[in-house]
């Protein structure tokens, strides 16, 4: 090891207030440098505000410039809304390696595993799909992980034990690392990928997680189309994150496309008060 993880890993020792939080800081030691973690970046809604994004690759963020070019009068597509009973299910997520298959999920857990964040690490272009992400270090070896059958299990919380998502450890192995699938369960709408790499006996185990991954299908949003928002959404002067927001509509409202989009910009009015505006295409979808 060399010094400056050593030293990291004597402050997590040191500073870390209980035994999750030290779990958590070891295995960001012995993630090292092995995965870029991009910056946090706040959605164009009303709890988040205008959008940044860090391309610098510094760490920091940046106002987006809200420069944006026309598409040339074609429609932006959206995803299709699903019309389904809603899963109820939002992340941080409980995150467990237990015994057996998914098909047999109340197995003995074997290694409690740090929960799927939704607000860590993530930054987007839409129609990019947003990602929670957990890293956990497990004191197994790949070896074991995979000759006996085991499986991650991805739950509501640690007080609802309802699954999320769940896959069988195995699949595509080069070397130490091996990639496999995490499959949704209960109509939760969430999947995703464990990425599990051997060293030293122990193993680093990744877990990324989003919904829609294995059923969203999209639609162009020509103008007359019905889009209903999946967040509450502000609705801007102009198609740029800094301009003048009109209003904040709330999640579930249906809108009309009343125009061509601009970028990643949706022209819409509001049903009712006839306001009209751009959203961001990433919070609406097309009313199937």
């Amino acid at each position: 090891m060399d010094a400056p993880r050593f030293d990291a890993l004597a402050r997590a020792i040191s500073t870390a207030p209980s035994r999750r939080s030290l779990l958590k800081a070891m295995s960001m030691v012995a993630a090292g440098a092995a995965v870029l973690r991009p910056a946090v970046v706040n959605a164009d809604t009303a709890v988040g505000g205008a959008q940044t994004i860090d391309t610098s690759g510094t760490g920091g963020t940046s106002e987006s410039s809200g420069s944006v070019s026309s598409v040339g009068g074609n429609a932006v597509c959206l995803p299709i809304a699903q019309t389904g009973a809603e899963s109820g299910f939002e992340p941080p997520f409980f995150a467990e390696i237990i015994e057996g298959s998914c098909d047999t999920a109340s197995g003995d857990s074997v290694f409690e595993l740090l929960d799927v964040e939704a607000d860590e690490g993530m930054t987007a272009v839409p129609p990019a799909a947003l990602m929670g992400r957990s890293v956990t270090t497990v004191e197994s070896s790949l070896a074991n992980l995979v000759d006996t059958r085991h499986s991650v299990v991805i739950r509501a919380s640690i007080d609802d034990p309802s699954i999320v998502a769940c896959g069988e450890i195995g699949g595509n192995q080069q070397g130490d690392e091996l990639a496999a699938g995490i499959r949704e369960r209960n109509n939760s709408g969430f999947s995703g990928v464990s990425i599990l790499r051997g060293t030293n006996g122990s193993t680093l185990v990744y877990l990324y997680l989003a919904r829609g991954l294995s059923t969203v299908t999209t639609a162009p949003a020509a103008i007359g189309t019905v889009v209903v928002t999946t967040g509450d959404v502000n609705l801007r002067e102009q198609p740029a994150a800094d301009s003048a927001i009109v209003t904040v509509i709330p999640t579930g409202t249906e809108l009309s496309v009343t125009g061509a989009s601009v970028g990643e910009w949706v022209p819409v009015e509001v049903p009712g008060t006839g306001e009209t505006g751009y959203v961001s295409g990433q919070f609406v979808e097309v009313l199937s």
